[in-house]
């Protein structure tokens, strides 16, 4: 055999083995079920195990084998969803990254929520979130979970089935994305619908400004997925204000009437969509996406750790957005972070407030709300009901903003 024949063939074969070694181990725990059957995300886990071992990317340790390896060395933690839990088991069993995440029921929404950690260095590699409105678990595993894995690894996304069906469209999904006219700039869609806006007497931290609870119906609209980063703020007004520096840090130093002047702009540039801030009762529904709870994420501070940098966990600084654990309608940063503007002026309680998502800005005060607490803020004032203000010419480092979008 003529020499460069067996080179080549040779190459081939060492670029064949480099290929298989060059497969990322990666074990995936087991989701946790909230408001669904522990049987059902057991399920879901497995498929999201078949789908990462289908991109061909990965080398996935099968769940029996996992669990026989964790027991072995003592770890009995049935759901892990935590940092240090994560990492923990992914030493255990000697991977180079882990999946965790949960799957959630809200009323007649499933969301399939995953990240993908380095164990190594304990940062979130990557996140998705897949819901699906009215669907059985059935079909909402069927759908959700290609979507998901392939929304975490990069992989091409599954081909839309045709159907007849008189099935609700992703047009009206709750979770439906679409792209804005800024780099990385996402919004979701939030479906309309009915909710109790404040507190309940029993909430703890709760204020009188959270009273009385009102129901509100809201009209659907699009809302960002994450706080406006500074790089969005500087294509559009060429400067950048903020006190922390980054790229991808949420904006702050910013005032109410700055973020109008941004919006402005952002509706020349693209016109005909309606950009605008989040009316505040928009803002708590969207925050909620269905819950009752202090916080999305669940009733306790540990809760809230998973959702939101707040003075607790944030260093005292903030961080890029996104980083945290979304909400059921992929939003992300609704808790900490930085707070929030919103549209209405600030009214001390909520008698005579409006029972839909229109702004409040007749009578109150000249000052405008803001929500969400921030980095800086504990974990009382980064409940979903929790509501303050500013004047509309104040700026902080711990002040930034989302925009909402007309449907």
């Amino acid at each position: 055999m003529h020499f460069w024949k067996m080179s080549t063939i040779i190459a081939l074969m060492v670029s064949s083995v480099v290929y298989a070694v060059e497969k990322t181990t990666i074990a995936v725990l087991e989701l946790e079920p909230k408001g669904v059957q522990s049987n059902e995300a057991t399920v879901i886990s497995d498929w999201v195990r078949e789908e990462l071992f289908r991109t061909a990317k990965y080398t996935v340790t099968e769940r029996t084998r996992m669990q026989d390896i964790l027991k072995e060395w003592g770890f009995q933690q049935a759901i892990c969803n935590e940092s240090q839990c994560i990492i923990k088991a992914g030493n255990i069993l000697g991977v180079e990254q882990m999946v965790a995440g949960s799957v959630q029921r809200i009323g007649n929404l499933l969301s399939l929520s995953i990240r993908i950690v380095d164990v190594k260095t304990g940062e979130i590699v990557a996140m998705a979130n897949s819901p699906c409105n009215q669907c059985s678990i059935e079909d909402f595993a069927l759908r959700s979970v290609r979507a998901a894995v392939a929304e975490l690894t990069g992989a091409p996304a599954p081909q839309k089935r045709e159907d007849t069906s008189t099935e609700t469209t992703s047009s009206t999904s709750a979770g439906e994305k679409i792209r804005g006219p800024l780099s990385g700039m996402e919004f979701v869609s939030i479906p309309g619908g009915s909710f109790t806006m404040g507190s309940p007497p029993s909430e703890e931290g709760r204020l009188s400004s959270e009273s009385p609870q009102h129901e509100v119906t809201i009209q659907p609209f699009y809302m960002m997925s994450t706080e406006v980063t500074q790089a969005q703020w500087k294509v559009v007004m060429g400067n950048n204000p903020s006190y922390f520096n980054g790229s991808n840090l949420p904006v702050e130093r910013v005032t109410w009437n700055d973020c109008q002047k941004f919006i402005n702009k952002l509706n020349q540039m693209d016109p005909g969509k309606g950009y605008r801030l989040p009316t505040e009762a928009e803002w708590e529904y969207a925050c909620r996406a269905g819950t009752t709870t202090p916080f999305h994420s669940g009733n306790s501070e540990s809760d809230l750790g998973r959702a939101g940098w707040y003075s607790e966990n944030s260093g005292r600084t903030t961080h890029s957005v996104g980083t945290r654990e979304p909400n059921a309608w992929g939003l992300y940063d609704m808790h900490g972070n930085v707070w929030e503007w919103c549209e209405d002026r600030y009214h001390h309680s909520y008698y005579l407030a409006p029972s839909n998502s229109s702004p409040w800005v007749s009578d109150g005060d000249s000052t405008r709300v803001i929500r969400g607490g921030s980095w800086t803020y504990g974990s009382s004032v980064a409940r979903c009901a929790y509501r303050y203000k500013y004047n509309p010419t104040y700026t902080s480092y711990y002040i930034g903003f989302r925009c909402a979008r007309n449907p």
